[in-house]
């Protein structure tokens, strides 16, 4: 068996993420003979990334489109706790209309993500909401390949420019592809792990090899597919929620494409959500203060912060 140094473990995983970025879908053999290596160090790579948190499946986000839309609700409110577990249960158990939510300290207490529109009678019920509305498609910016420092030498290099208002223009589309039965239970089986054989799917959802390779198709016609990957693996990295207003939204889009770990970022009415990570050393001072000299500059409106403590999604 090969012993790796840690540099080469590090380029390998690395290697692994980008290949699942174009081919999420490809077998350990396949990737074996794509980076010319052994199928046991591919395989053997794979198990330790997803055991310590490095690199997740690939998943699936819908995009939006005029038929297809998920409302953001961030709240601020005192039974903000009993709230996301009374949601959890009911979505569990009468499979409700929430897709995610997230328990959090700060500007917001709660940040829900719902297929549907809540009823003004269940807003009024859930507290102060602060952000409310339709969410744009996501963005996921590729990790680039350098440490944590580096990235932020480099987002200093790129704030010092001098720059034009910019918006962030959300269009919802009309759909080219619709889906059929099978797709929406297919994408369910997908939607956190793309990955799954088809020999795995067809015990769930019946269908054909050639029923499952067309449904595929119209399902990637409408989703997005992400890759989280963290260098250092999740659990090292500090999380935060930020919440932006800036008449220069691209700047704000731009800067976050420097982090070196898997980013978030989507657009509520007139603010920018980021799910944001960075590591617990003196790097935070360096980055916040980096922001709050932007907001000093006028390129940035507002700032506010959550700090996440539980999620939860349906299975």
């Amino acid at each position: 068996m090969s012993i790796f140094t840690k540099k080469q473990q590090s380029d390998l995983i690395r290697a692994l993420y980008e290949i699942r970025l174009k081919e999420p879908r490809l077998g350990v053999q396949e990737m074996a003979r794509s980076l010319g290596t052994a199928r046991n160090t591919v395989y053997r790579h794979v198990k330790y990334a997803l055991e310590n948190g490095i690199l997740f499946n690939p998943q699936l986000r819908l995009k939006m489109f005029h038929d297809v839309k998920e409302y953001v609700y961030a709240v601020s409110s005192d039974s903000a706790h009993d709230t996301f577990q009374e949601l959890k249960e009911k979505n569990i158990e009468e499979k409700n209309i929430v897709c995610y939510e997230l328990f959090a300290t700060g500007y917001i207490d709660l940040l829900i993500i719902s297929d549907a529109p809540f009823s003004q009678k269940s807003k009024k019920e859930l507290g102060d909401v602060r952000i409310e509305g339709s969410r744009s498609d996501f963005i996921c910016p590729v990790v680039p390949a350098v440490d944590y420092p580096t990235a932020l030498r480099q987002m200093e290099a790129y704030v010092r420019d001098d720059f034009q208002p910019s918006l962030w223009d959300v269009e919802c589309l009309s759909r080219n592809v619709m889906w059929k039965p099978l797709d929406y239970e297919l994408f369910s089986l997908l939607r956190y792990d793309l990955t799954m054989k088809y020999t795995i799917l067809a015990r769930s959802a019946r269908m054909s090899f050639d029923g499952f390779r067309w449904s595929l198709e119209r399902i990637l016609a409408n989703t997005q597919i992400v890759v989280p990957y963290y260098p250092e693996g999740y659990s090292h990295y500090i999380r935060f929620l930020f919440m932006f207003k800036s008449r220069y939204e691209r700047l704000l889009i731009e800067l976050f494409s420097f982090v070196p770990c898997c980013t978030t970022m989507y657009k509520v009415a007139d603010w920018i959500l980021v799910h944001f990570k960075i590591l617990p050393l003196d790097l935070t001072d360096w980055f916040f203060s980096m922001l709050y000299n932007l907001q000093d500059s006028g390129y940035i409106d507002c700032i506010k912060t959550a700090v996440p403590i539980l999620h939860w999604r349906p299975d």
